[in-house]
């Protein structure tokens, strides 16, 4: 994830958390829910997600290079810049349509743009999200967190934009999806960190 992006999408997803609306979004009207059932607490969890089933969220160099190829570019950051993973230097690695931070020999995921990503995919043993995904599923296995949504653009090109928690009890970063709000087709997945978060590094 580009780091001026992250205080915009952190915001976004601390929204999502607090609030919700019942109404026509995307391709799918929103359903009726109690906000005491046990589908509120809906997640993607960060430690079972692989991508292409595979690459854990915090992975190897090598491991993603052996599995994408080698990076189209890495740049380099500074220490501090809001919504780093470590709290650290990093340098941001570029993989087609895949973004990481990149700690030495430590990639943490940051984004993957499906436009760019063609092949590639998102999820855990039980779901996948890829560049043929849409609004309706994302609807249909997270459906308390389909409302919750933020939507920005112009007239002629708008997007839609759901929050998702990593985890049942963490709520310092969440998952940002991205779809096209004409067509319902997801465009991104991003990772987006608290500004404060205080994680160290295991290697």
């Amino acid at each position: 994830m580009k780091p001026s992006l992250v205080p915009i999408l952190f915001c976004l997803f601390i929204f999502a958390c607090h609030s919700s609306k019942k109404e026509q979004v995307g391709n799918q009207k929103a359903p009726s829910i109690n906000k005491t059932d046990s589908t509120n607490k809906e997640y993607l969890d960060w430690d079972s997600v692989r991508l292409n089933g595979v690459i854990p969220m915090i992975s190897n160099y090598r491991d993603v290079v052996n599995k994408f190829g080698k990076p189209d570019s890495i740049a380099e950051l500074t220490a501090g810049v809001n919504g780093s993973y470590y709290h650290k230097k990093f340098q941001e690695c570029y993989f087609k349509g895949l973004i990481f931070e990149k700690y030495n020999d430590t990639l943490v995921f940051s984004k993957i743009d499906f436009r760019e990503a063609k092949t590639a995919y998102l999820g855990d043993n039980k779901i996948n999200f890829r560049s043929s995904s849409t609004d309706n599923y994302f609807h249909k296995l997270f459906p308390y967190s389909f409302l919750n949504t933020g939507l920005t653009g112009t007239d002629m090109d708008k997007y839609l934009y759901i929050a998702l928690p990593t985890s049942s009890k963490n709520k310092s970063d969440g998952w940002i999806f991205t779809f096209k709000a004409e067509t319902g087709d997801l465009l991104s997945i991003d990772h987006a960190d608290a500004p404060d978060r205080q994680s160290k590094p295991n290697n």
